[in-house]
């Protein structure tokens, strides 16, 4: 929690700062900040007017593994470039099929990696009230001696206030340690299952909050809600998203699944997408507790679980 407060420290009083600054009197460093706020600070865009540099981002994970997966090397940093383009679109921006990929490296060690493929696709009602998406693709993480890879989907169900998903991974695993073949009891599968609720905080327009759980199954169907053996999952996860500037958001929280444990996130746009509606530059102040998005925004933003991470 120290690091995620510093960090949100570290950006929200410089973009509090520049925000505040006029076009004529660009400040100390000049032209640098005009160029960070025609990126950053600029107002929501639209998706036609959003560059496919907008939909790809930067970001830097700070996460542990619990002892019961890994014994040592616990703690780890992971740096990874994710993006999300629309292959088509229709013209009344109801219809949207996508591909999303991302790559990643754990302490820049190119033996500790993570990556993700998939397509997917988004369907926006006549009445704009409701999106219906689906994704599919393939993911690996390699942990350090616990190497987690395997297809999975993802559903959403969007409307202006609430975003209900819901995804599936077949999971086989390479365990190193001895500690982790115990905690699977020498299984070579473990699929996860995850539901995940998400909204705004009353009055921050600029904010996400998420909470949902995981388990462990081996079919999907009704043994997806039980335990594995009995084991672990048993608390709630949950993430708080803070959208600080157009390019740049900050994220905490808890994850589950084989890597459950809290997580700090940093994640940097190269330009403003336009799933990214509100920020704190454009008002602290909701003039409702719960302000409604505008869903035509929303069909390239990324999916749940999708990240290479």
């Amino acid at each position: 929690m120290k690091r995620f407060l510093s960090l949100l420290a570290l950006v929200v009083v410089p973009a509090i700062y520049l925000s505040g600054e006029t076009a004529g009197q660009p400040g100390m460093i000049g032209g640098s900040v005009d160029k960070m706020k025609s990126c950053c600070f600029a107002g929501p865009v639209s998706p036609r007017d959003e560059t496919w540099l907008a939909r790809t981002d930067f970001s830097v994970n700070w996460e542990k593994l619990p002892r019961h997966i890994k014994v040592h090397y616990r703690s780890y940093e992971l740096y990874s470039l994710n993006t999300i383009q629309p292959l088509h679109r229709s013209d009344d921006l109801h219809d949207t099929f996508l591909a999303y990929a991302g790559g990643g490296l754990r302490d820049w060690d190119w033996n500790a990696d993570a990556w993700t493929l998939g397509l997917g696709a988004r369907h926006l009602s006549a009445c704009n009230g409701h999106m219906f998406g689906v994704a599919a693709g393939y993911q690996n993480a390699d942990l350090r001696r616990v190497d987690v890879h395997g297809p999975g989907f993802n559903v959403e169900w969007r409307t202006p206030y609430t975003v209900l998903s819901y995804g599936y991974s077949w999971n086989r695993l390479h365990v190193g340690y001895s500690a982790a073949k115990h905690f699977l009891h020498h299984r070579k599968e473990a699929n996860v299952s995850t539901l995940d609720l998400a909204f705004q905080v009353p009055y921050l327009p600029w904010t996400q909050f998420t909470i949902g759980k995981t388990w462990y199954a081996n079919k999907i169907g009704r043994k997806a809600f039980k335990h594995h053996r009995g084991l672990a999952l048993t608390r709630l996860e949950y993430g708080l998203r803070l959208n600080l500037l157009g390019c740049l958001a900050v994220e905490a929280g808890r994850s589950g699944g084989l890597k459950s444990n809290h997580y700090y996130r940093a994640v940097l746009s190269f330009g403003r997408p336009a799933s990214n509606e509100y920020t704190l530059v454009d008002g602290l102040i909701g003039n409702e507790a719960f302000t409604p998005r505008d869903l035509r925004l929303y069909g390239a933003a990324p999916f749940a679980h999708t990240r290479a991470e």
